[in-house]
């Protein structure tokens, strides 16, 4: 029961519940143990379960470039040139302190075409840290300006040429108070 007395600071008074006893706990070994056998048996049968699937992808890589191999040795028997296109994936990666900026440069590999940008701002970025992918002297992503989103990765796609050794340089900007960790890919497949 409730009773209340209002005075100087209202307080409310319970009264004291009788404590509910319960049976002392006893340990059960031997269905612990029992159990835990049971469970090595099913993580043993696991591991040679996941031994024959990693086999068996390691079998299919190689029947892979098997015909990998015998559709390139036909194509050449009748006068057929396959095209063989690199596709080299530029990651920019950096853990940036509040309040700082930096930019990322790296080269094209091979002349060809920029395909696609990913850029990833994790969640509490709230539209405080800029992004602005380039190569050479033109701004790719975005073309005027810098992207500031939070907590998604989107791709943008392109069909942008590039030359080898082009510069292709990354500019973030962290205009938030915390650190962030941005990642921006740069997919650029060879002509």
């Amino acid at each position: 029961m409730l009773s209340r007395d209002r005075g100087p600071g209202y307080r409310v008074y319970m009264e004291e519940e009788e404590a509910e006893e319960f049976p002392p706990v006893t340990a059960d070994f031997t269905g612990v143990i029992t159990e835990v056998r049971r469970n090595r048996e099913a993580i043993h049968g696991l591991n040679s379960l996941t031994r024959e699937v990693v086999q068996g992808i390691q079998n299919n890589g190689r029947k892979l470039d098997a015909v990998s191999a015998n559709i390139g040795a036909m194509a050449e028997t009748v006068g057929v040139q396959l095209p063989a296109k690199r596709i080299e994936l530029i990651p920019f990666e950096r853990n940036l302190i509040g309040g700082a900026a930096i930019r990322m440069y790296e080269t094209s590999p091979f002349p060809g075409l920029i395909t696609s940008v990913i850029i990833h701002w994790p969640a509490g970025c709230w539209g405080l840290v800029g992004v602005a992918v380039w190569h050479g002297t033109s701004q790719l992503c975005p073309r005027d300006g810098f992207l500031a989103l939070n907590d998604v990765t989107p791709t943008y796609y392109f069909n942008e040429p590039v030359d080898m050794n082009e510069e292709i340089w990354v500019n973030i900007e962290n205009h938030a108070v915390g650190a962030h960790r941005i990642t921006a890919t740069v997919s650029v497949k060879e002509t």
